[in-house]
């Protein structure tokens, strides 16, 4: 794999290694659909936090993730077999999704939503975009890989545009913790780090059997700690668990991941990749309609540059597009 597979891998939970790229002698996709599935997997994407939030009303973090994992990796595995995949795992493949269930979910996501609790989506959703920023950083110091000019713009914009709509949040608005705050980059970082180990791995597998088994070997390594740290009989299986929970494993862990393969065979994947710009964006305005949590200037101004930032890491000119 080469330099761009790090940009090409911050869509989704795992790198999509076997990507699907354009049949060749296939009809040429419309512009405007693309564009439009693009915009369902933003949305849908954005939209995980802020679903998160809301069943966070009726379970704590940790139990609300194994319940979500455990179902999707289920889902997403029945999935894989209906479509004719016939799983091999050996050790050796086998400790590697471990590793990558706990850093692309347990870590991850455990983070993040432990975060969630004290830190309003739209601002979680906004760090968790910065994963192709923290991954180029990591990229660069752990697998010496280069960084053009346009990348290192890119980063001090995103990074520039987060530490200002940290600092302003922390100082202007009350109730928002900055070790929620640490929570969230902690997680962040940790799947960033698991892009980057993913890519000095080989798992021979589907973007959709990976993402199945890592998904729910993640959710049967925060069971445990879920046991310990919370009260599991304080969930309360209401309406608002039940769809909250429904949208999160059909919706997002499931109905994403599809959405991102459907994307993947119509366009490259760096190209598809630069469409996540969108998704701190969307996860303000999301959060503000569902949630009516404010959208402060700050954040408004903010927002900007981390979505340029982003745009400008993940983007490759035509240049390295005809080199790949």
């Amino acid at each position: 794999m080469n330099s761009s597979d790090t940009d090409d891998a911050i869509a989704m939970d795992v790198p999509p290694r076997g990507r699907l790229e354009p049949r060749e002698g296939a009809a040429s996709p419309s512009t405007f659909y693309i564009l439009g599935l693009a915009l369902v997997f933003c949305i849908i994407w954005s939209s995980a936090f802020v679903a998160g939030k809301i069943a966070l009303q009726s379970s704590p973090p940790l139990t609300l993730l194994v319940m979500r994992f455990v179902l999707a990796g289920v889902v997403m595995l029945l999935l894989a077999w209906l479509l004719g995949e016939r799983l091999r795992v050996d050790g050796r493949t086998f400790l590697n999704l471990l590793l990558l269930g706990f850093l692309n979910n347990t870590a991850y996501l455990g983070l993040s939503f432990t975060g969630l609790a004290t830190v309003p989506s739209g601002l979680v959703t906004i760090i968790a975009a910065t994963t192709p920023l923290m991954t180029m950083v990591l990229a660069i110091f752990l697998l010496g890989e280069r960084i053009t000019a346009r990348q290192l713009i890119g980063l001090m914009l995103g990074f520039g545009g987060v530490l200002f709509i940290f600092h302003r949040s922390v100082s202007d608005v009350t109730g928002i913790s900055p070790l929620g705050i640490g929570y969230v980059a902690l997680g962040t970082l940790a799947l960033s780090l698991g892009t980057i180990l993913f890519k000095r791995m080989r798992v021979e597998m589907s973007l959709l059997s990976v993402n199945a088994i890592q998904t729910l070997l993640g959710g049967l390594l925060l069971l445990p700690v879920a046991l310990v740290l919370e009260d599991v009989s304080s969930v309360a299986l209401d309406t608002t668990l039940l769809v909250s929970l429904i949208y999160l494993v059909l919706v997002v862990s499931v109905g994403a991941v599809l959405l991102w393969l459907r994307i993947l065979s119509l366009t490259s994947a760096s190209t598809a990749s630069s469409f996540h710009f969108m998704t701190p964006v969307f996860g303000l305005v999301i959060a503000w309609l569902l949630l009516a949590e404010p959208i402060y200037w700050f954040e408004a101004v903010g927002v900007i540059p981390v979505a340029l930032g982003i745009l400008l890491v993940v983007m490759r000119g035509a240049a390295a597009s005809k080199r790949d």
